[in-house]
């Protein structure tokens, strides 16, 4: 099968989901790549891509243009978010590429790129996965977000997306979400929409115990901080959840790993027992070695690999249920729940104190993993989703 992939940023190891989808798609598949590209690093990225695609091709966008294109859109009923991504000259690539490769099915990636589907042909059967509700995480961060300003931008936001997410997603032959909570969230929108789910994976030969003694009283974060959600999520353990655990061990470690955390999570560092480390090669070291994961969010939709990768590390989570609620782990069995500082701060404790329960929580959430989350399996949900598609 002919695939031809669009997307509004370069797939990384980072941005797991495109990524790790071509990577299984072109085992079997004919896969080129057309992306917007905004710097060195995505272009480094790209790299990555080069021996797995048929073809890859570029375009270069600048963040000026892309606030300028912010700037044209408030009068407009298109949601920022959406003219942050605009480009002529991918909208332009992508009729080139259509006519040229001539391929069995078109994938766009996400709510960014899916201004495309009005310049695609109509003959090529197109599908998008949105991830997931847009208009679910801005609702999210209505409720959270404490700066007046942002809270207007995001109300506007939200009035547009309401209304152009369902109209856009009409113009694709299917839509992809990532959950059943995304999948209804979308539907109330538009009942008419053909929405499939499709969970994210783990590379579970990469993502694996690692032969490291953990340290002792050691708690880490990871996710990419530039991300607001995950900002606010650290802020919030710093502030509310992490002094209920000094107050019965004083020494213990908080790691915050991550790209581009902004300036009130750098901040952290000048507390002697709390370390930033901004971007890392390899994230497994700093999972291996803790004694617990924290996933404190108060905003989130979709699938957090950050649960994922920790799990399947075997280093025991503990978890908001907001950040848990789309994944069929079993608290008290595979990771644990909280859902409020006191017994966030308390499940921390238990696995400082039990390292006998610590390990069997680890175990079985790798055996979780193992069942229920194979990039292999979820893309073969892709793969039938195309076949359905085509017919």
């Amino acid at each position: 099968m002919k695939i031809l992939y669009i997307l509004p940023y370069v797939p990384s190891p980072i941005r797991v989901r495109p990524y790790n989808f071509i990577k299984s798609l072109s085992k079997r598949n004919e896969v080129a790549v057309l992306s917007l590209v905004t710097g060195e690093e995505e272009l480094k990225d790209a790299q990555n891509l080069r021996n797995l695609c048929s073809e890859i091709e570029l375009i270069p966008q600048d963040r000026i243009r892309s606030y300028l294109n912010c700037i044209k859109a408030l009068p407009t009923s298109t949601p920022l978010s959406v003219a942050y991504c605009h480009s002529p000259r991918l909208i332009m690539k992508s009729r080139e590429m259509c006519k040229r490769l001539k391929p069995d099915v078109i994938h766009v990636e996400f709510i960014r790129a899916a201004y495309v589907a009005d310049h695609l042909p109509v003959n090529i059967p197109r599908i998008i996965d949105g991830v997931d509700s847009r208009v679910g995480y801005l609702k999210q961060i209505i409720k959270i977000n404490p700066n007046p300003w942002s809270k207007i931008l995001s109300f506007e936001e939200l009035y547009k997306m309401k209304r152009y997410e369902p109209k856009i997603y009409s113009k694709y032959d299917k839509v992809i979400m990532i959950s059943e909570k995304d999948r209804a969230a979308t539907e109330k929108l538009n009942p008419n929409l053909k929405v499939e789910v499709i969970s994210n994976g783990i590379d579970t030969e990469y993502f694996k115990p690692l032969e490291i003694e953990r340290e002792p009283e050691t708690i880490v974060f990871s996710g990419k901080m530039s991300y607001y959600p995950n900002a606010e999520a650290v802020l919030y353990f710093y502030k509310e959840i992490l002094p209920l655990i000094r107050k019965k061990r004083p020494r213990c470690k908080f790691v915050i790993v991550g790209k581009n955390p902004p300036k009130k999570v750098r901040a952290l560092n000048a507390d002697p027992s709390i370390t930033v480390t901004d971007y890392v090669e390899d994230i497994r070291p700093y999972l291996a070695k803790v004694t617990v994961a924290v996933v404190p969010l108060r905003i989130g939709v979709g699938v957090q690999n950050k649960i994922l990768e920790a799990m399947a590390m075997e280093t025991p989570v503990v978890a908001t249920p907001l950040a848990h609620g789309n994944l069929d782990a079993i608290s008290g069995n595979d990771l644990l729940i909280a859902d409020t500082p006191n017994k966030f701060a308390e499940n921390v404790l238990t696995f400082f104190k039990n390292k006998d329960f610590a390990n069997k929580i680890g175990k079985s959430g790798r055996e979780y993993i193992d069942e229920h989350h194979s990039w292999e399996k979820e893309t073969k949900k892709l793969e039938k989703v195309y076949k359905e598609t085509l017919q």
